[in-house]
């Protein structure tokens, strides 16, 4: 059983089998003149089971392989729907990709204009939207380049998430040319009291953007970690430290009200 249905507050709630799944949305901010400004939100996928919360790993191995396709799809709806409720006309909605699910180029192709025209009925411009495509090994990267072209296409800016795990590397961005990298949360960890680590971020950040492409850091949990960020030549910057997934959106186009004197002085550089 594969659906969507609505509460009473307007929220659209997915059902996929015996899971209730709801949409959660993590703030984005980009570097501003005075301070960090909302750039937009993430959106993130909360399974629940007989009213258990679920982590998503979780609930993603329990689902047969052959079904990712009818999820992924059901997912991305559901994101827009609630994102659609709750946004302004300026805020971005960053959606994950699975590069697993595009594995008939065309049926991918049927899936890209029908997701376009759902976009374009609920009112929201593709310049709006980016998509992060996921780190997985399992991707054919022919028919992967094909769908993310032809998104490019509609206007969808392309990110690559999770960069530095795994099967997450250059060679994906040579490949894909997106419009940003988001560093794994890792990088971070590793620059903790380690300044060797730190002069080693900075110059991958440097080496990216020479590409011209823009670089997102993930994970920043700490106030030291936002400097760290900072001082690596960010453009945006996503974590706990700024905020935490909820069902709500941070609304309006405002500056990060909780970063100190220092790091503003840092953002204006």
């Amino acid at each position: 059983m594969r659906s969507l249905s609505y509460e009473r507050d307007g929220r659209s709630i997915g059902c996929f089998e015996r899971y209730r799944l709801e949409s959660a949305f993590q703030p984005i901010f980009r570097r501003g003149e005075r301070g960090l400004v909302l750039q937009g939100h993430e959106a993130l996928l909360r399974p629940m089971l007989d009213g258990v919360s679920l982590p998503v790993h979780t609930f993603l191995n329990a689902v047969d392989r052959d079904q990712g396709f009818f999820l992924e799809r059901l997912l991305r709806v559901l994101h827009v729907r609630n994102f659609c409720l709750l946004a302004d006309g300026t805020q971005k909605l960053f959606l994950n990709i699975n590069p697993e699910v595009f594995t008939d180029v065309l049926r991918s192709e049927r899936c890209v204009d029908t997701f376009m025209q759902r976009l374009e009925s609920h009112g929201i411009e593709p310049r709006r939207l980016v998509f992060e495509i996921i780190e997985t090994m399992h991707d054919d990267k022919v028919i992967l380049a094909q769908v993310v072209e032809q998104f490019r296409s509609h206007g969808v800016a392309i990110a690559i998430d999770d960069f530095g795990a795994q099967h997450s590397n250059f060679d994906r961005v040579f490949d894909l040319h997106p419009d940003l990298v988001k560093f794994d949360l890792q990088w971070l960890s590793r620059c903790r009291g380690d300044m060797r680590a730190v002069r080693f971020l900075t110059g991958m950040v440097e080496l990216i953007k020479e590409l011209d492409v823009e670089v997102s850091c993930e994970g920043i949990e700490t106030e030291q970690e936002l400097r760290i960020a900072l001082d690596a030549g960010f453009d945006l910057f996503q974590g706990y430290f700024l905020g935490r997934p909820s069902p709500a959106l941070v609304q309006g186009t405002i500056d990060y009200p909780h970063v100190d004197a220092h790091v503003r002085a840092r953002v204006s550089v």
